[in-house]
């Protein structure tokens, strides 16, 4: 799966309608919860790796939305699938890869520059490390 991708902004080009993209990074995140409390996260390589593989060895694809629709329950959104996830490995000091099959839409949004970056809902253990990994949104707001 290895391709260049340096950093976590989203590429203009999709080719053949995928693309490896970096999901996350490594360190420590504060993201939100559904309500929008702020939840601490910390991004390790042995916690990315155990939830690759842990993706990996289901053949899980994990659903790509927009702006994390397919997590706040209630309303009215739009989830639609704008991509579909699989392949996931941990790059070395860098953090969460893998490969996105884009739909039509979800292409387009990234081709036209209407979305720029990933934002991964991951569950989190109690030692605030991701234990699944829910959806991945396309967003302009990363955490």
């Amino acid at each position: 799966m290895q391709e260049d991708v340096t950093d976590m902004e989203l590429r203009d080009t999709i080719d053949n309608g995928e693309s490896v993209v970096q999901i996350a990074g490594i360190g420590k995140v504060v993201g939100s919860d559904v309500d929008g409390n702020p939840v601490e996260q910390e991004l390790d390589e042995e916690s990315l790796r155990r939830l690759a593989d842990s993706l990996d060895a289901n053949g899980r694809e994990v659903l790509v939305d927009r702006d994390h629709a397919s997590s706040r329950p209630g309303l009215d959104r739009d989830t639609s699938a704008q991509g579909w996830a699989s392949e996931f490995e941990v790059r070395e000091g860098k953090g969460l890869f893998g490969r996105v099959k884009w739909s039509d839409v979800g292409r387009k949004l990234v081709e036209n520059r209407v979305f720029r970056w990933l934002s991964p809902v991951f569950r989190i253990g109690k030692d605030r490390k991701p234990v699944d990994m829910q959806a991945i949104a396309l967003t302009n707001t990363p955490s």
